[in-house]
């Protein structure tokens, strides 16, 4: 994959994110956070809970048209990394 559909993807994707992250808190009656790639997205700094995890990563999958998670589990603590999970960039994985 050439650098630049991969940087479009990664754009893809984080819109895809964003606009599932809004869908979480507006349903939840909250602001949406601001975040960026080093956001933690379990531990406390923003109002997440795993089921609100999970949410953003079906979202995700339907958007994004592949699941990453297919074969199994693959560790991500960061919004960055969920990013470039879905983005395909597995040579930047923790």
């Amino acid at each position: 994959m050439s650098t630049s559909n991969t940087h479009r993807d990664l754009v893809q994707v984080r819109s895809a994110f964003e606009d599932a992250l809004k869908s979480v808190f507006t349903a939840k009656n909250l602001p949406t956070p601001a975040i960026d790639d080093d956001t933690e997205l379990l531990d406390g700094t923003i109002a997440l809970d795993s089921l609100d995890l999970a949410e953003i990563v079906v979202r995700l999958t339907e958007a994004c048209g592949h699941d990453p998670f297919e074969n199994g589990f693959v560790p991500f603590r960061t919004a960055g990394e969920l990013i470039r999970l879905y983005g395909g960039d597995s040579a930047n994985q923790p």
